[in-house]
């Protein structure tokens, strides 16, 4: 009755649908396992894409601010070197006019060269 080639593991069709429906299941269940994985690893890969886009504008921001915080030390240290040369050219002309006129005073008809041309023209 049972030729060699005919497996004994299903003599009914009604056991053999049945387990034909229980490995359908079977498929259907690791198709929607390897399915899930898939969408769990996307989700992972979305986040860690998202993180790197917030390390990368946060490390942007950062630069930025280091550039205008350049640009402000830039500016503070060109303000003050102005500040220093008023200062500077301030009181040197409050220094050098007093003290130019005293010698002034002093030089006055002893130096050819400090008389004017009308003077030396003369004879004064």
């Amino acid at each position: 009755m049972n030729s060699p080639t005919v497996s004994n593991r299903c003599h009914t069709p009604g056991k053999a649908i049945v387990e034909s429906h229980e490995h359908g299941i079977a498929q259907a269940r690791q198709f929607i396992f390897n399915q899930f994985n898939l969408y769990i690893e996307n989700c992972r890969d979305v986040h860690k894409r998202k993180l790197e886009a917030e390390k990368l504008k946060a490390l942007e921001c950062k630069r930025l601010e280091q550039v205008l915080k350049m640009r402000k030390t830039k500016q503070e240290i060109r303000r003050e070197a102005t500040w220093f040369k008023i200062a500077f050219i301030g009181i040197g002309f409050l220094i050098g006019v007093p003290v130019g006129g005293l010698l002034h005073h002093l030089s006055v008809g002893q130096n050819t060269a400090v008389s004017s041309p009308v003077e030396q023209i003369s004879g004064k």
